[in-house]
């Protein structure tokens, strides 16, 4: 059990947060100047907590059981962020990192992406792998897709993700709902047959 006297803050709610910020902002208007409107329907609060549910948070299990029966349920991975540039480059960039103890990667993709030159020599099945595509064109991430189906890779192996959403989008370029909503499902169609990513 953990010592209350561990947490030396005084418990807050919503209002006191709220007066506190008021007298923060000297006189400005609180809903003009934090509260945002998306798509001009969704009121955009600066600040939530749990009486805004109405109902107690639970967690959730995200991870599945280990197939080795003495380990726990949580896999973590050593991710490092790999900013492709020249693909010879970036390839020994991912080599070394490999080599040296990560055993992911975060790839922010882009349309040049020259995935045979860039993963040469990788060894995917040992590996996760995260995509982030380029804010303004998602649709770099198919290029990887057909990388994996030119080079045959074993489909159950892949492990990883897609570190993209139409959402993601929307708030940070403002881009097409519709538009981007296709291309997720699309994306959606592509990896349906990777079960790991």
């Amino acid at each position: 059990m953990i010592n209350q006297d561990f947490f030396p803050f005084s418990s807050s709610d919503k209002s006191a947060w709220k007066n506190q910020v008021e007298k923060d902002l000297k006189g400005k208007d609180f809903e003009k100047t934090l509260v945002s409107t998306v798509w001009g329907k969704i009121t955009q609060e600066p600040y939530y907590d749990s009486s805004d549910t109405g109902y107690q948070t639970t967690c959730l299990d995200f991870h599945e059981a280990s197939a080795i029966p003495s380990l726990g349920s949580r896999q973590w991975a050593n991710s490092v962020e790999i900013f492709p540039k020249e693909p010879l480059f970036t390839n020994k960039e991912i080599l070394d990192h490999l080599q040296n103890g990560a055993d992911a990667l975060v790839v922010h993709c882009n349309d040049s992406m020259d995935w045979d030159k860039i993963l040469k020599e990788v060894l995917l099945e040992y590996i996760h792998i995260y995509l982030i595509p380029a804010p303004e064109n998602p649709n770099c991430l198919f290029g990887f897709f057909q990388f994996l189906e030119k080079s045959e890779f074993p489909k159950e192996k892949l492990k990883g993700g897609i570190r993209w959403s139409p959402g993601d989008a929307l708030f940070e370029t403002n881009a097409d709902w519709d538009e981007n909503l296709k291309v997720a499902q699309k994306l959606i169609e592509a990896s349906k047959n990777y079960p790991n990513f």
